[in-house]
């Protein structure tokens, strides 16, 4: 970042618990009142009867061939293809405003009867879940969208599933891609991927996770490589019913120290935020 006070933390290994995440929360409470902020999260039957009330709407409008409902509309089949190391088939595709606009209503509609509405009335000034997501600006944002744009689909010949979807920008031809390349088993990922077209911005940025529903393992894996930056990352949690014992490495620094050194600790400590003392120090 080109500071002296940020070249002294090289190599510098640096201790994080929750009483950093305890002290921020505090504070956020203090200046923005309770009932700003999220005070308890869902409950697993709550997310398991929301997420399943979206599937069954997901199956009516998504994973639909009833022209009357269907989002995606087939425009072109471009042939077989290997992707992933999965022959999959490559489709271009289209999609239907009006049953777009439907399906975003329908999963708001869903959401909203869930059991995953009475923890959002208890959480941000009372509001039903598709107000905490904004769906109102969703829809308003598709009627801003072209009728005719396209992307391309790519199913995998074995499962017969949608293995990604990667929509093209027109002007610099980057892409974003969203993947689902389930294979069979317990394991099931998702990925989203940049790919940037900018010549003086080249590369890609991508964030994938998977869960496997029968030890409940999660991973995560994050890889940016554009112009000027790079980054990676592989995280992997395993549930436990064992104590956890954690060791910081020999001459670990606590952050709140860091962030004192750093003259970040205001951010936390005091009424001012984090920009102001980035701003106010030498990057």
């Amino acid at each position: 970042l080109g500071g002296p006070q940020y070249g002294a933390l090289d190599s510098q290994w640096i201790g994080i618990d929750h009483t950093l995440l305890d002290m921020y929360l505090n504070q956020q409470e203090e200046q923005l009142g309770t009932n700003s902020s999220l005070s308890a999260t869902p409950t697993e039957e709550q997310l398991r009867d929301a997420l399943t009330r979206m599937q069954k709407v997901n199956k009516e409008y998504l994973f639909s061939g009833d022209k009357a409902k269907a989002v995606v509309t087939y425009k072109k089949f471009e042939g077989k293809e290997t992707k992933n190391g999965r022959d999959v088939n490559h489709y271009t595709a289209g999609y239907n405003k009006d049953n777009l606009k439907a399906y975003v209503e329908a999963v708001a509609k869903a959401l909203d009867e869930s059991k995953l509405n009475d923890w959002a009335k208890q959480q941000d000034g009372g509001k039903k879940v598709s107000e905490m997501l904004n769906v109102s600006e969703l829809k308003s944002s598709i009627d801003k969208m072209k009728a005719d744009d396209t992307f391309d689909m790519y199913v995998d010949v074995k499962t017969k599933l949608v293995q990604s979807v990667m929509f093209t920008s027109s002007d610099d031809k980057s892409t974003f891609t969203v993947a689902q390349n389930y294979t069979g088993g317990d394991v099931y990922p998702l990925e989203l991927t940049i790919e940037s077209g900018d010549s003086a911005d080249k590369g890609k940025a991508m964030i994938g996770m998977s869960v496997n529903t029968k030890t409940n393992e999660l991973t995560v894996k994050f890889d940016v490589d554009m112009t000027g930056t790079t980054a990676k990352m592989d995280l992997k949690v395993t549930p436990s019913d064992k104590k956890v014992s954690i060791t910081a490495p020999t001459g670990a620094k606590p952050v709140a120290d860091v962030m004192k050194q750093l003259g970040l600790d205001q951010s936390v400590l005091g009424a001012q935020t984090l920009l102001p003392n980035i701003a106010g120090s030498t990057l």
